[in-house]
């Protein structure tokens, strides 16, 4: 062996020290709540979007088609997405009967001109309930309305004549509206397509629907503005989101291009989590009413639909031949519900879901009373390493209980609605959560390695007919929220209030956008409980409504003990002499004018230019909650990089970062600036949002201090390294020396 130079001898000591299992980054402890953890920063690269592009050569009209005439033509709209930039691939009828269409696998369906056939309109729909985007062009408006997708009223016919006609001879169309899908051109600009007979539209009669609220009208023929060729549906209570565009994919001209390339990244979901739903072992309840796996059908469509509209996707997992509970086919999903299973586990599988969610992955599973002892043994059997199991016994009581442990799926929630329901046993490390008593427990969970498991004792509290009562829906919402934030190293506090729902707030699209999983809280209470029961590498607070000044200490706690934390708040007024600003690198200095600008001071720094790069020179509010926030006297600890004067003056910032970068306050209420200032086509709080979190999380990325014990170690196994080569060399020399 000859050492030639520095580089190969710390190579090999290198080697040396991960052979003895000793890391050669430092380690950050995560055993203690409340402490920071080691975070990776968020994926800033171009999202590759994963297209299916529906393949059918037949063009003959389905049965439930009474107009049209239909192309087919995919090949030219696959070569403009893969120019694009996006991974595509052609799926057949059989394809899709085969179950590949499904969330974990594309992002987006693109129908070009065609009808999907009548034995796959369920699959077709199933992708889109799940929160698939669908890209539909040209007679394919047909299958918009016949599958409730666009709109929900047209469901189960054309909806020609109603809803939409045909536009005939038509080469341009007016861009009504800046939007991501039309970001390539200006308002009231001409695009070019193909002339021939398009579908457009009817905008008055889309008004009169129940999605009007979440449609963009990005298009229409010229002078005609109620003949709408150009569509966005953002849909808020069920399925992904859907454009409609006039391309019969035979000539595809530049603006077209332009037009579906940026369609399908718009439609592409940014997905909290994946979750898929197990009918491979026949479930006793299914989802929808075509789940033919399923004893009884429908019972959790409510449900899933709520998850979607959270920005969940959902897939169900039929049989395979290669294998149901695979590893390779639960390796895309964040969460498996399995519900009442019909035939057992294989040992195969139980190996496999054990190892899945020790390794981060999460399950709920859902057993019932003494009349399904069979489905209860299989759960019993799948569970065996675990301290979950199901009694078979018959509790007879239907009703709401409020029973419950503080826990975070409980937020909330004060009663659970459940229907003749079996009984939870568990033992430490699982814990209670749910009960008629302390003594009979209906819902239970356990955290099994990286992962976790709730185990109900009931099918019914999340079904369609009982969702709606007590707070079943809470619960359903907040179980998943808790089970696939396992692995999550970041903890959001949220009280927006003019968003759908929570998990749609401009923060968590920002979060959703950088694929950073997160645990959401929205009560006071409840966050402060996840911060203290789990480690946190970031803790974001996104105040603009409730008060949680209560909550200042332990977050303050929180920071002490080197915890990262962003904030957007407007009580600093309110408890001025709060310990915590001190610790956050500022002090009160006088209320907010209202609705002012927020000037950008530092214009180069990374919350204003990456992954986003703003292009005004400050942030103007378009809504108003009343109290816009603080002007901050900033101290020697930290930076100002905003304020509301087009220059840095004293007592005058607002957003304000604590030079070890730990803690980063914005005193203007993001949520706010929902307005487009720097005409990117999305949200200036979007952006802002954004880049802020992918700041603080690139700051997280450095490289700890070694504990004591470890530096004495690895000096020493250096050393005897070194040792070791350099009586290897001496014995080598005296071996060629002897020759």
């Amino acid at each position: 062996m000859k050492i030639s130079n520095g580089i190969t001898l710390v190579c090999l000591v290198c080697l040396i020290v991960a052979s003895f299992g000793i890391p050669v980054l430092p380690i950050t402890s995560t055993s203690t709540a409340a402490q920071p953890l080691a975070a990776a920063a968020p994926a800033l690269a171009p999202r590759v979007v994963r297209v299916a592009v529906y393949d059918e050569p037949n063009t003959t009209l389905p049965a439930y088609a009474s107009t049209g005439m239909l192309g087919g033509n995919v090949t030219a709209v696959v070569n403009v997405l893969v120019a694009a930039g996006c991974q595509v691939t052609r799926l057949t009828v059989t394809d899709i009967l085969n179950h590949q269409l499904l969330t974990a696998r594309f992002d987006v369906l693109v129908l070009v001109d065609n009808l999907p056939r009548e034995v796959i309109v369920n699959a077709v729909k199933e992708f889109w309930l799940g929160g698939g985007g669908v890209l539909s062009l040209d007679s394919a408006i047909l299958f918009l309305c016949y599958a409730g997708m666009l709109p929900p009223e047209s469901e189960g016919s054309s909806g020609f004549g109603v809803y939409w006609n045909w536009a005939p001879s038509v080469d341009q169309h007016n861009v009504t509206v800046r939007h991501p899908v039309t970001k390539a051109f200006h308002q009231y600009e001409l695009v070019d397509s193909e002339s021939m007979d398009f579908g457009d539209f009817d905008w008055t009669a889309l008004m009169g629907t129940s999605i009007a609220g979440d449609l963009v009208k990005l298009g229409t023929k010229p002078g005609l503005p109620n003949d709408v060729s150009m569509i966005a549906l953002d849909p808020t209570l069920k399925g992904g989101r859907v454009v409609q565009l006039p391309c019969l994919g035979i000539t595809i001209t530049s603006d077209l291009q332009h037009l579906l390339a940026d369609a399908v990244n718009w439609l592409c979901p940014r997905p909290k989590a994946r979750l898929v739903f197990d009918l491979s072992h026949q479930p006793w309840y299914g989802v929808d009413a075509w789940d033919q796996l399923a004893l009884f059908t429908p019972r959790y469509s409510d449900w899933r639909d709520d998850l979607v509209s959270r920005t969940y996707t959902f897939d169900k997992l039929y049989p395979a031949a290669t294998g149901n509970l695979t590893a390779t086919r639960l390796a895309p999903y964040n969460l498996l519900v399995i519900v009442a299973p019909r035939t057992n586990f294989t040992a195969a599988e139980v190996s496999v879901v054990r190892s899945w969610i020790a390794g981060g992955g999460s399950l709920l599973i859902l057993g019932d009373n003494d009349a399904l002892s069979t489905t209860n043994k299989y759960i019993n059997y799948l569970l065996a390493s675990l301290a979950l199991r199901l009694e078979n016994v018959n509790s007879g009581l239907t009703g709401t209980y409020t029973y419950h442990v503080e826990h975070p799926t409980t937020e909330a929630c004060t009663g659970l609605r459940v229907v003749i329901p079996g009984y939870v046993n568990y033992s430490a490390p699982a814990y209670p959560i749910w009960g008629t008593d302390a003594a009979n427990i209906l819902v239970a969970a356990q955290t099994y390695g990286a992962g976790r498991v709730l185990l109900g004792a009931d099918i019914n509290w999340l079904d369609d007919a009982d969702l709606a009562i007590a707070n079943n829906r809470q619960y359903a919402i907040n179980v998943v929220n808790w089970l696939t934030a396992a692995t999550a190293t970041v903890l959001l506090y949220t009280d927006e209030p003019s968003s759908a729902n929570y998990y749609r707030t401009p923060v968590c699209q920002a979060l959703n956008d950088l694929s950073v999983s997160y645990a959401l809280t929205f009560s006071g209470n409840y966050f402060n409980l996840s911060l203290n029961l789990y480690a946190w590498a970031l803790v974001i607070v996104d105040n603009p409504w409730s008060s949680i000044t209560s909550y200042y200490g332990e977050i303050g706690q929180y920071v002490d003990a080197g915890g990262r934390l962003f904030f957007s708040g407007y009580q600093v007024d309110n408890v001025p002499s709060s310990p915590l600003w001190p610790k956050l690198g500022f002090a009160f200095a006088a209320d907010m004018p209202n609705q002012v600008p927020v000037h950008i001071w530092s214009a180069s720094h990374d919350i204003f230019t990456t992954p986003n790069t703003y292009g005004a020179g400050n942030f103007t509010p378009t809504t108003d909650y009343g109290d816009e926030g603080d002007l901050l006297t900033v101290h020697a600890n930290a930076t100002a990089l905003a304020g509301n004067t087009t220059t840095s003056t004293a007592g005058r910032a607002i957003i304000v970062l604590r030079n070890d970068k730990h803690t980063l306050y914005n005193a203007y209420l993001i949520d706010q600036f929902a307005g487009d200032l720097d005409d990117s086509t999305y949200e200036d709080r979007f952006e802002l949002w954004e880049n802020e979190i992918a700041f603080m999380l690139a700051a997280l990325v450095t490289v700890p201090t070694l504990p004591w014990w470890l530096l004495p170690l690895v000096v020493i196994i250096i050393v005897l390294v070194i040792v070791i080569v350099v009586v290897v060399v001496l014995l080598r020399r005296r071996k060629a020396s002897a020759k």
